[in-house]
């Protein structure tokens, strides 16, 4: 049964909303444990940053806080008419804030990935920021200015600014801001699984410097990288979101060096006050750890709670091998596939590697400390906020223009996705991996004694999922070696896209209700390759399990209590891991979401797919059982 604490309001309840939460109730439990001195020295720092995170409020340090700011250009709404704006330049406090830990990724944020000229090399990425306040600039909301003003005022009154000369500047600065979010939301960064599009954005500082000189760019790049000599003209950029760029370049022409200044300051005091000012300052600060030092956290979980009880993932790791094979059976009987091409993407999935998190760079904690020895946390929150920050950008700067190798891209893995969540499994289309978060090998996801029709319904349907991406849209553009460029000749690819259509109109047929409570169909465009990958997914782990108890004779029993065959199992448990209850109803296709209602994903994938109707023995032409069926493997 699931269990449901009613004084926390949880947006989706299923089992993995139920598993992610009791996940997230372990690190927090062992966040707030003191700091020991036998555990490793980065256990303690994580350990030490989060209590006084919980503990500190920043307006004790109202004289430091006042001082950084004059430090790193000043803060005219501080300062009032004695601030200096013919001294004030934006790159000399992009000098000052790097230098003193200050975020740098105001206008906009700066990443490290693979060079989409060569994914054997590491390069520097510009995106979109990532505006903390942008809950304040939600469509048609009446008081977003009014809460803004008050916000701003309630800060900078409490570092013994004026309220007036505060207001005055927070009507201004709630236009930058506010434009800010409106380009930031109708110009999208390139997703990072379409290596095609980013190689088109490849660009060197001389054509930065051409398109968008608001900021001397060769400078920048020299202050963020701590480069001891200039760049060169040449020097590679990745520009994940050249519209932006370009809208931002138009609307800092006509902005006030006053509020500009404002504004760089303004995103980082937000940062700071978001989790001093928090009244659940508990899950605030979790996140903070777990935004910034995620690798850390990892490795803090998996040492705490996972190392005793790997052998669960041996019939993971088994159960990936057999949906292996049935995915190169099943792509040797495409019949739309040009036969080079087929051979290709069975050697691809055949190639494919399993990363459960059990790595050497989270067991050998001595790799750990080395990772963290340059990372210093006090006792004082404001000065190991900043340390956390310019750690994170040294890191950068010391990864940019170097090598990457499996290890590399295990490491970028770890600092994205939280091992302890139970839906992240994942593809990584840089070294062609498939990533199964330990968190999933647990109740109540996976048990290791549970009947094979639950668990392949579960975790290999999951496991399925990720596996379709390797030769799916997004797939067909990286080769098995890691070369960018689409290996699938031209006619595959039109077939491809031909049967893509069905998956468009079959989801874009759904209803839902919208954010302004009025009905209308899905937009079948936007995830239709993630639809496309849970039919696939689930056809795979279904034959995979079919496969399984044929070539081991085995004849699983029914449940007890339980009127259902195995294989109506194998449906059902799939169907049970994806059901949540939606507290909120109305639903918006939108970049928030990744993929289609949970719901649709359910009704859609198993609409198309035969064995389901065949083994619930539904009717054709009925809802479940269509006439016509979306196809691609």
């Amino acid at each position: 049964m699931l269990r449901r604490d009613e004084s926390e309001k949880i947006a989706d309840l299923g089992i993995s909303s139920q598993n992610h939460e009791i996940e997230r109730g372990r690190i927090k439990s062992l966040l707030a444990e003191a700091p020991k001195s036998d555990e490793p020295k980065t256990f303690q720092k994580v350990k030490k940053l989060y209590r006084s995170c919980r503990e500190q409020k920043l307006n004790s340090q109202v004289d430091k806080i006042v001082s950084l700011f004059r430090e790193v250009g000043g803060f005219p709404s501080l300062e009032g008419d004695a601030w200096d704006e013919k001294g004030w330049s934006l790159i000399e406090t992009y000098r000052k804030m790097r230098l003193k830990g200050f975020s740098t990724n105001v206008l906009f944020s700066l990443t490290y990935r693979f060079n989409p000229l060569d994914l054997n090399h590491i390069s520097l990425y510009i995106r979109n920021p990532e505006v903390s306040k942008s809950y304040l600039f939600t469509p048609n909301c009446e008081n977003c200015k009014e809460n803004f003003i008050t916000q701003y005022v309630r800060i900078v009154t409490s570092l013994n600014g004026d309220e007036n000369k505060a207001a005055a500047d927070a009507a201004d600065l709630f236009l930058l801001t506010s434009e800010i979010v409106d380009i930031d939301e109708k110009n999208p960064s390139i997703d990072f699984f379409k290596p095609l599009a980013l190689k088109e954005q490849v660009k060197t500082i001389s054509t930065l410097a051409s398109n968008y000189s608001f900021i001397n760019w060769k400078e920048y790049i020299k202050i963020v990288l701590k480069m001891k000599s200039d760049p060169s003209d040449n020097f590679i950029v990745v520009v994940n979101s050249p519209n932006y760029l370009e809208a931002l370049n138009s609307m800092l022409s006509k902005t006030s060096t006053r509020t500009l200044a404002n504004y760089m300051i303004w995103m980082n005091l937000d940062i700071m006050y978001s989790f001093s000012a928090n009244k659940r300052r508990r899950d605030s600060c979790f996140s903070l750890i777990e935004h910034k030092l995620l690798f850390a956290l990892q490795a803090m979980y998996l040492h705490s709670y996972y190392y005793d009880n790997i052998g669960d993932a041996k019939l993971v790791k088994q159960m990936f091998e057999k949906i292996k094979r049935q995915a190169m059976s099943t792509i040797s009987k495409a019949d739309w596939m040009d036969s080079r091409v087929k051979k290709e993407a069975e050697a691809k999935v055949e190639a494919i590697d399993l990363y459960l998190g059990f790595s050497e760079e989270l067991s050998d904690i001595k790799l750990v400390d080395k990772r963290f020895e340059n990372l210093q946390v006090t006792n004082n929150f404001l000065d190991s906020i900043l340390n956390v920050i310019k750690f994170r950008a040294d890191v950068m700067s010391n990864y940019v223009g170097k090598t990457a190798d499996k290890k590399f891209w295990k490491i970028i893995g770890l600092q994205l996705d939280p091992l302890y969540d139970a839906v992240s499994t994942f593809y990584s289309l840089e070294d062609n991996s498939l990533w199964v978060a330990p968190g999933i090998l647990q109740l109540p996801v996976f048990y290791e004694y549970w009947p094979e029709s639950v668990n392949y319904g579960r975790v290999g349907n999951r496991i399925a999922h990720e596996f379709t991406h390797a030769v799916d849209a997004s797939g067909r553009e990286v080769n098995k070696d890691g070369k960018i460029g689409v290996w699938w000749d031209s006619l595959t690819s039109t077939r491809f896209n031909q049967k893509s259509q069905c998956f468009i109109k079959q989801y874009s047929n759904f209803t839902i209700v919208n954010v302004e409570g009025e009905l209308e169909g899905l937009n079948g465009k936007i995830h239709v390759d993630e639809n496309i990958a849970d039919t696939t997914g689930i056809k795979l782990a279904f034959e995979a399990y079919r496969a399984h108890t044929d070539s081991n004779l085995l004849s699983e029993t029914r449940l007890p209590g339980v009127d259902y065959t195995s294989e109506q199992i194998f449906f059902i448990s799939m169907a049970h891991y994806a059901c949540n209850k939606r507290e909120e109803d109305k639903y918006s296709d939108s970049k928030d979401h990744l993929y289609s209602p949970s719901r649709y994903r359910v009704i859609g994938s198993l609409q198309n797919l035969p064995q389901f109707s065949e083994v619930f023995s539904c009717k054709t032409g009925s809802r479940m059982n269509p006439e016509n069926k979306c196809v691609i493997w």
